[in-house]
């Protein structure tokens, strides 16, 4: 119920000045002032409800709206959006609301397109002959020729359709068991579903009605910061597509094949050391059992670098090739005559931690009890490499360089099979 004095004296207060009146006022003067909006349109058009929203500072940043169930048109001048939501179903299906357009040849074109495939249209102003409408918040608007420009779009639909995707090519696999897709568009002849934005493999698929025509495929890839086992099983998939590879579709919602497809070879331009390299990284997640972000460059900083051909070695159980490895020995009672003494031009040496760690990209990964084994090695400048270590005080470090002669295997052990800790002895 509207009070009228109240309302007689705010609009009298709000004449000398909006100062003059008290925030609690100011509010329910706006709202009352809104309502008796709504309020008329509604008597336009009794069959929707109406919503007003004003968006204050983020104005018509907020438009177009998302879908929302019922939500049949809206409008913004900027500083605010009207919705119109079907309210009388019954009403709306005797009497559907709809609108009359005439475009010239150009304008018409794009329509049928529309209709035929659900695309994005846009049409200019000399496009659009004449208009008239029936539907809510458009029907009062009053046509100017050459004043009118018009978008349409296919409501894209949010629900998750499920499938597994299999990349095939002779004797070569790649599955990725779930690939979330959603609907982009629809048409009369075909429909548009697209992967969600998240996915290191980003797919867009076009499915036409008619059996007999082919589907098309975009194929796209957002790989730095996801993680490494995505990107390996996504790598997995772009090996295959860029050979060319057979490409099946499953609906795992219906438990059923959806069609084959046949792609020629993709010029996508990766290189076999890129996949060499991102398998290295898998397989280090796998073995450590450790998740980090794939790297948005190749170009990796030395330390990295070093890090993670060491992890690799680890991960793989390989030897690597090294021209130079330095150790530093702390000199220590129980050292300080061993080491000029058992040093030679070559030696076997044997090195072992009980906890080691790393950091790769940030990431810290534990990786438990680690040996370097070097079977043959040269010391670089052995004679004033052992006068350094006999001059320096106890408790300092000596760096012993070496040239391994054999490569250097890096291994993770049981910690039984550690040496055990005792102090060396002359």
């Amino acid at each position: 119920m509207l009070d009228v004095q109240e309302l007689k004296s705010l609009i009298k207060a709000a004449a000398s000045g909006m100062e003059s009146i008290e925030d609690a006022d100011l509010e329910k003067l706006a709202t009352d002032n809104v309502e008796e909006y709504l309020d008329r349109l509604r008597k336009q058009d009794p069959r929707f409800t109406f919503e007003v929203t004003f968006g204050g500072e983020r104005g018509a940043s907020v438009f177009p709206p998302r879908h929302e169930p019922h939500l049949v048109s809206s409008m913004t001048d900027g500083r605010k959006i009207i919705k119109a939501y079907a309210r009388d179903h019954e009403a709306l299906r005797q009497d559907p609301v709809g609108a009359l357009f005439q475009f010239n040849e150009t304008g018409g074109q794009k329509f049928l397109d529309f209709v035929r495939t659900g695309k994005e249209q846009i049409w200019d102003p000399e496009e659009i002959r004449a208009f008239k409408s029936t539907v809510p918040l458009l029907s009062e608007m009053k046509f100017v020729p050459g004043s009118l420009a018009m978008s349409v779009r296919s409501m894209p639909d949010d629900r998750i359709i499920p499938i597994k995707l299999t990349f095939s090519k002779g004797d070569s696999q790649a599955t990725l068991y779930y690939v979330e897709f959603r609907k982009a568009r629809s048409g009369a002849e075909e429909v548009e579903i697209t992967t969600i934005d998240t996915q290191p493999l980003g797919i867009a698929l076009v499915l036409p009605f008619n059996t007999a025509s082919k589907v098309s495929a975009t194929i796209s890839t957002n790989l730095p910061g996801q993680d490494i086992g995505q990107v390996a099983k996504a790598c997995g998939a772009l090996k295959l597509l860029q050979a060319g590879c057979t490409l099946e579709l499953t609906s795992l919602k219906l438990n059923g094949h959806l069609c084959t497809l046949s792609v020629d070879p993709l010029p996508l331009n990766f290189k076999p050391g890129f996949f060499r390299f991102v398998e290295d990284l898998a397989s280090i997640a796998t073995r450590f059992n450790v998740s980090f972000p794939m790297p948005a460059s190749l170009k990796l900083s030395n330390d990295e670098e070093q890090t993670f051909m060491i992890l690799r070695a680890l991960a793989l159980n390989k030897a690597l090739e090294i021209n130079r490895f330095t150790t530093t020995f702390i000199k220590c009672p129980e050292n300080a005559k061993v080491v000029p003494q058992q040093f030679r031009d070559e030696i076997v040496l044997r090195l072992e931690h009980q906890d080691s760690t790393a950091t790769l990209f940030g990431t810290p990964i534990r990786l438990g009890p680690t040996r370097i084994q070097i079977d043959r090695a040269k010391v670089i400048q052995l004679s004033a490499t052992m006068k350094k270590f006999t001059k320096v005080k106890m408790g300092m470090g000596v760096p012993i360089p070496l040239r391994p002669l054999v490569p250097v295997r890096f291994e993770l052990v049981d910690r039984g099979d550690l040496l055990p800790q005792v102090p060396l002895r002359p």
